[in-house]
């Protein structure tokens, strides 16, 4: 390559930035934060030291694989449905990236809550309580979050182009729905903290289907 080739380079480079309208970077960024939390899941899995009885020690950390599982899981489908919500976009701004990174934040406070429930669910009442409201409080978090960046995009107009009225509206009532149920888990907790954990394992299962996330 000759020097000469550069400066078309750089204007197509700008170019493609501009028509991107930032969001290849912002998409980047999320599936790193999303990749790092799905991977911070696995260290609370700590080897036992044990001199004898390692299959017994290793069967007495079920609630930590159990909560590793439904974490990954989780946190996975969560992923895909940020995905699926980026492809709706044209172009983002600066108030996106910000609301995009609060929501980021939830995310990457999930192998924290899962730790921490790994650790108490199993245990007295009230620990086991608190455990639960974190968790669900966190999943609750991330579903008010990831509606306001939808929600944003749509009142700024950065979404592409052909998207029906009736789409636009529907998606409005799957996440204000979503965000409810994620309500009623965190309530529940003061109930049954195994009903709370399943309704939140179950709302994940239920947007983990295409024709769940994208409702055109």
């Amino acid at each position: 390559m000759n020097r000469s080739d550069e400066p078309a380079q750089q204007i197509s480079s700008t170019t493609d930035l501009e028509r991107d309208g930032g969001l290849t970077r912002l998409d980047a960024f999320s599936d790193g934060v999303f990749a790092i939390a799905i991977t911070l899941l696995v260290i609370e899995i700590h080897v036992p030291k044990v001199e004898h009885g390692l299959a017994a020690a290793l069967a007495g950390q079920w609630p930590v694989y159990l909560a590793y599982v439904a974490s990954f899981i989780i946190i996975g489908i969560w992923w895909a449905n940020h995905h699926e919500l980026f492809e709706h976009f044209v172009k983002s701004d600066h108030l996106l990236m910000l609301l995009n990174t609060l929501h980021l934040m939830s995310i990457a406070f999930l192998p924290f809550a899962t730790a921490v429930i790994a650790e108490y669910a199993t245990k007295g009442t009230q620990d086991a309580l608190v455990s639960v409201l974190l968790y669900s409080g966190t999943l609750l978090f991330a579903a008010i979050t990831y509606n306001l960046v939808w929600h944003y995009a749509v009142r700024a107009g950065l979404l592409r182009p052909g998207l029906a009225p009736e789409y636009v509206e529907r998606r409005h009532l799957m996440g204000a729905a979503s965000a409810s149920v994620y309500v009623v888990a965190v309530a529940a907790s003061f109930v049954n903290v195994w009903v709370s954990l399943a309704i939140c394992f179950a709302i994940a299962l239920y947007f983990a289907h295409p024709s769940r996330r994208s409702v055109h």
